[in-house]
């Protein structure tokens, strides 16, 4: 929610302060502020995103884990041995 907020920011915008005395101050937004700002948000948005897909299980690495974990181990030893004989093949084209 607070970097959909940030977005919100333009140049000249009105927002409030404190004072080196600890007075409320108005302040208008400068363009280095509302690029720092919109830099920030971009950030947590991307952040809170990510978190929002491995708790969910929707991120690459839970999507590959159970993809493993469905494999039986008759599959999993099937699919080591076309690996290796791939792996072996690109090594002779490479040698030879």
């Amino acid at each position: 929610m607070r970097a959909w907020q940030h977005l919100d920011w333009q140049v000249g915008d009105e927002y409030g302060s404190v004072n080196e005395n600890g007075q409320p101050v108005k302040r208008k937004a400068s363009p280095g502020q509302v690029i720092n700002w919109h830099h920030q948000a971009t950030d947590m948005a991307a952040k809170a995103l990510k978190a929002e897909l491995e708790l969910a299980g929707d991120d690459p690495t839970s999507r590959m884990a159970g993809s493993i974990e469905s494999l039986s181990e008759a599959e999993a030893d099937a699919r080591l041995k076309e690996l290796l004989t791939i792996l072996n093949e690109t090594r002779s084209d490479q040698s030879g």
